[in-house]
Formats: structure tokens, sequence, C-alpha cells
């Protein structure tokens, strides 16, 4: 396979010609945030400034937090009324990064990360709870932590939610909102934040005692941050409850017991549960035994879970993740698989420091918009190694990026890399070909564009069109030209193509407009290499001097090459759900999306909607133009999918191999 390297530029498309790849940006919540938040310069200037009216445009943000649409007024770049009801109502706080998506159409997805640096999650159940991981803490109350008239906060909780290095009154609340007062002490030696001068009597007062489990939720914070206790009925469903990671050890498979630690069970009130359904990552269900193991309160699983770990691919001295799911209609409790992968902050909690860290030689998959390639990187512990240097050459990582990785299950994360500006690091050129013009200043102005611009100054991007093939010229970008010293300078260039072979041309300034070009012989180059209008070629700046030379590089973009994947703006396409075609059961896909990804003769696709379930439908000629009709299923997917009559939405194509054959997979992606 050929070494691949992607050269980045910053997201450029217009408004007018939005590629179907959303850009993205991204925000850090600093003191002050609460009144407004300030779009980048560069994305603003890319993607706003030329299509608003100053100080009357309104965005619209969604989030995954609900089907609400937020209407928010935007002044310049800074997003102002309607902004403080958005953050308030996600519990936006200092330190949470937020990532806007943008849909087209002043509609921006947004989602949010915590200082832990994972996704924060919002409760979709249909119970009225809640709470989330940071704003929540269970405490155990025992008779040493009576006696002291003292409890500790989880230093997790103390720190998110910036209690640490405070001495202050704090109010406890109980179920029915009555105040207790007490104090809030950090102790600087161990880092630890204790309550104290007044726990026992709260204790007291309502009725808790030994080895009860307590749930409390921070509602206020401030001067005096104020506690309130969960009722019992819904601290079973606290979200820091609903999880359990669990360690396969040499000793469990020996005595064949896998066993629940007390916590969980007592806060989860499933003392007295006999029987547990065990659901697998592939959705199959398995009703085992559960039997005490000791006094404590342990229960331990029965004889299925070694085959539920089997079919998880769970080895020995790995950790893996569960949620306890109740259901409402039945009664019964499920423990269903989550993951073996475990962000840094469940890393650092529940797995550092013991005997075995888990994921030894294990391989994750990494996959990104630049290609449809896959990467195979080697994990030791929290850490990718081999595999990870050739990852972040071919996106040509640098330091102060920010990389945000999606988990999609089965140890495979999809990337997204943002670069310093907060904007998302392209790597793709616009489709416009733009038409030939004589015009010397639009012609320049073209061809620097579709030439694109590399936050690397050693390299380029460059579209043959027919207009530079005619004129047997190709213009540099300017930042390209101004970093390397071509300004000014009249000399001979040479181009090499990926063998390495010598072309010899002109490179000359052009005073009048700042422009570095070169000439005679960029035709011959680009026929003797087979490179014809539409293709876009990656150059590396690989010696400079008097005689500088510029090296063709292997690219994903080459649309006209049959070796060359496909990009990523050809993986994505949006559809429209139209009355009609709900009559006809009629749904087509568009030519360019078809020829670019070369499914004209595919027969068959599998239709993945937005909870995983696979449907496979037929794929027929609609017309001799080279529409392809899908399937009845297609109807079932929108369906399924929450799709509506009038509303477009996005399918992602996925090719998957399985030995000599390949799957065509189109995957939900979103509503637009």
């Amino acid at each position: 396979m050929r070494s691949l390297t992607f050269t980045r530029k910053r997201s450029s498309t217009s408004m007018a010609t939005s590629s179907p790849m959303n850009p993205h940006f991204f925000k850090p919540l600093l003191l002050g945030f609460h009144s407004h938040l300030n779009i980048p310069v560069a994305f603003f200037s890319k993607h706003f400034e030329q299509t608003q009216n100053h100080g009357n445009a309104v965005v619209r943000l969604r989030s995954d937090a609900s089907d609400v649409t937020w209407e928010v007024k935007m002044d310049g770049r800074r997003l102002t009324q309607g902004w403080q009801k958005f953050a308030a109502s996600h519990d936006l706080r200092v330190g949470d990064i937020v990532i806007f998506r943008h849909d087209g159409d002043f509609l921006l997805h947004v989602s949010f990360f915590g200082p832990s640096c994972c996704e924060i999650r919002y409760n979709h159940d249909d119970d009225d709870d809640d709470d989330d991981d940071d704003s929540s803490f269970v405490a155990c109350v025992t008779a040493s932590n009576l006696s002291t008239d003292m409890v500790h906060l989880p230093m997790d909780f103390s720190r998110y939610n910036g209690l640490t290095n405070r001495n202050c009154e704090i109010i406890l609340l109980n179920e029915e909102s009555k105040q207790w007062r007490l104090l809030m002490r950090h102790h600087k030696a161990s880092g630890h934040v204790c309550i104290r001068s007044g726990w026992k009597r709260f204790c007291y007062e309502n009725r808790r005692r030994a080895n009860d489990f307590l749930t409390f939720k921070l509602v206020r914070n401030g001067a005096t941050p104020v506690l309130q206790l969960c009722s019992s009925s819904s601290s079973s469903t606290t979200r820091p409850c609903r999880f359990v990671i669990l360690t396969l050890t040499p000793y469990s498979l020996k005595s064949s017991t896998l066993r629940l630690p007390m916590k969980f069970v007592k806060a989860n009130g499933i003392e007295n549960a006999r029987k547990i359904t065990l659901v697998d990552r592939h959705g199959n269900k398995k009703t085992t035994s559960l039997k005490q193991f000791d006094k404590y309160g342990r229960l331990s699983l029965g004889k299925e879970w070694k085959e539920f770990c089997e079919v998880n691919k769970v080895k020995t001295g790995e950790s893996f993740k569960l949620e306890l799911i109740k259901e409402e209609d039945t009664g019964t409790h499920l423990l269903k698989f989550c993951s073996k992968n475990i962000p840094i902050a469940f890393y650092s909690k529940h797995i550092k420091g013991t005997t075995n860290e888990g994921y030894v030689n294990e391989v994750v998959k990494l996959r990104s918009d630049a290609s449809d390639l896959t990467w195979e990187v080697k994990m030791d512990g929290r850490r990718l190694t081999h595999g990870w240097e050739k990852f972040a050459t071919d996106h040509d990582l640098k330091v102060g990026d920010i990389v945000i990785f999606r988990h999609d299950g089965d140890l495979l994360f999809h990337v997204t890399p943002f670069g310093p500006s907060c904007c998302e690091i392209q790597y793709n050129d616009d489709d416009d070909d733009g038409d030939d013009d004589d015009d010397d200043e639009k012609y320049h102005q073209q061809h620097t564009k579709e030439a694109g611009s590399s936050s690397d100054n050693s390299c380029f991007v460059a579209r043959v069109t027919e207009s530079n093939l005619k004129k047997d010229a190709l213009f540099l970008p300017q930042h390209f030209s101004r970093a390397n010293g071509f300004v000014n300078r009249e000399c001979e260039i040479i181009l090499m193509n990926e063998d390495r072979e010598p072309w010899t041309l002109l490179m000359k300034y052009y005073k009048t407009n700042g422009y570095v070009y070169i000439r005679h012989g960029w035709r011959s180059f680009c026929q003797a290499n087979r490179k014809r209008a539409n293709d876009v070629l990656t150059f590396k700046l690989v010696q400079t001097g008097t005689k500088p030379v510029l090296q063709l590089r292997a690219s994903v973009y080459n649309r006209g090459s049959s070796s060359s994947s496909s990009t990523s703006q050809d993986r994505f396409v949006t559809l429209t759900l139209k009355q009609y075609q709900l009559k006809s059961c009629k749904l087509c896909l568009p030519v360019p999306f078809v020829m670019a990804n070369g499914i004209k003769n595919v027969r068959e696709i599998i239709l993945v909607d937005r909870h995983g379930v696979r449907r496979t439908t037929s794929l027929k000629p609609d017309d001799k133009y080279g529409r392809m009709r899908l399937g009845e299923g297609c109807i079932k997917f929108c369906i399924a999918s929450g799709v509506k009559t009038g509303e477009s939405f996005r399918l992602e194509l996925i090719k998957e191999k399985e030995e000599d054959t390949v799957n065509h997979l189109l995957k939900f992606s979103s509503k637009i």
C-alpha cells in the first residue's frame, strides 16, 4: 500500500458552496462565558461574514441533550441574547469545551466536553432524573464518619465543581428541602474536601444509619454551595450508580466467580434480586442467577458470565464497563455491556494502580474524514503507541492541535483534528472548478483559492484545471510563497513526480498582485504523469536554495484514479424525504454520489439506522443518467431514524470488507 499523507488546510468552504462535510469550531469556556460567546475570526469570516445581516442575525443551536432548538442572536461574531439560556439549560461551566458543527442555514449542532476531556452525557431516560456524573455523588454512611461527624467528598466531584482550596459554609437539603448548615473544609495535605460539624445530626434527623448509601446532587454553587439529598427511588437510577467497571482476573476464571461490588449493589437497590439479564455487545440477552456472596452485600453472577465475557471479547486482565438498566414494564434488571474502552477519567479512577491495567497489546482502529482508510494502532495501557506516529504524520498533526476521539464501539475511534485557530482542520479542497477566465486578476484569485492553503509551510495543494493547462502556468498559494522566500524571485524550479523524475520549469513573481507562479513546463509535467483537469495534487518543498525542488506526493484527492480512495466529501450524501416518495416507496441516490463512490454496478446495499439496526435492500438504476434507486426498505429505515416528511438527512457510505467480499453500508448520520 502506498504511503499516504494528507496536506491540511483551514476550513474554507463558503456558505454558498458548502461541503457535505460540515465544518466545526470549538471554544473553551472561560469566566464570563454565560453572557456571550465569540465565534473564532477564521470561522466567522469564511462562513458567516458575507451572509449575515449585521446586528440582526439569529442562529439556531441544537444538541443531543434534547430535541429543542434554541434561537440565539448573533451580533457580529458574538452570540448574545439567548446564549445564556442555552448555557444554563445545558449546565455549562468554566473549563468545559464546546464544539460547534455548522449544519448550514445558521444551524449549529453543539457538543460538550468536561475538564476530564470526556464528552458530557445528558440523561435521556423517561424518568425525571436529570443528574449527571459531575454534579452528583454517592456517599456511604459509616460508623466511622458518624463518630467523627465528618464525611469526605469524592475528589473528582470536588475538583470538577471548584470546591478545592475553599473553606466555607455548605447547606445540605433533605428530600423535602429542609436545610442543615455545615462547614466545608479543604485538607491541603491530602487534597480531600470534607463536610463536618453537622453530618451526624443530618443523618440522625433523617433516620440514616451505617451502611446506608445516599445520593447528593449539587443544586447550587457559589459562596455557599447547596447539596440536596435525592430520593431513594431516584438514587438507584442516577448516573453515578448505573455503571460499574469489573476486571476479569485469573482468580475469577479459576474460582468461576464474578462479583458485583457492595456499593454498586446497594446504591441500585438490587440486594434482593436473584436473577439478572446479561446483554452482550450484539444485543443478545441471557438470564443468569444472582446470589449473595458474603455478609457485606456483594453479589455473585451465575455461570453464564463466562460465555458473556467470551462473546464480548474480554480477555484475562482486561477491565470492562457495564450499565444497569431496569425495564419499567417487566421490572427486569439488565446488565448491558458498554465497552472495554475506558476514557482517561474512568481509567484514572478505576484502573490506575490495580495489579493489571488492561489493554496491554490491544489494537484500536482509527478513522477520520480524510479518507476511507482505517489505521490500526497498538494500545499499551492508556497509551497509543505503535501505529500512532503514522496516523499523526499522515494527518499532519502538530503541537497545539486538539484532537477529538469519538468511540464508535469495538475499539473503533473516529478522529477529528482542530487547529490552534479553534477551527476544524480540513483535508479536502472545494469542488468548484470555475470557468476559464482570461481576466488575469480573476485567474490569479481562482487558482490561489483552488490551490488551497496548508498549515504546513512546506506543503500545498494544487488543482489541475483546463485553464492552467491551457496557459501552461500554475500559481502558488501566497502563504506558501512568503513562508519559503519565493517572493521577488525569478529562477528555475524543479518538479519531481512520485518516482523522483525531474522536470525543470521557470518560477516568476507577478509584482502587480504579489503572486508567484511556475510556467513553461506545467502542461508537460501533467501530461507525462497522466494528470488531468479536476485532479488535485499535493506538493512538498524538499529542497530550497538557488533552484527549489517540489515533489509530488501520493494523495487521496484524485478521483480519476481507480487506486485512490474517495475523499470524505464523496462518502456523505444529503437526501430529503418527500411526500411522493412515501407513496412510491422510492428514494434515489444522486449521480455525483454514485459515480464518485463507484457503486453504479452495486445491486444490494445495507441501510444502518440511528439505532445501529441493519436492513439489506436493493439498489437499482433509476434512469439512464446514473441515479440509483433504493428498495422498499428505505422508507422503514427513514421512519426508524426519526425522519419525517419534508426533513433532510445525511448518510455516510462505508465499505465493509469480509474476506473476499465488500459490503456497502449507508449509515444514518444526522438530520439536517
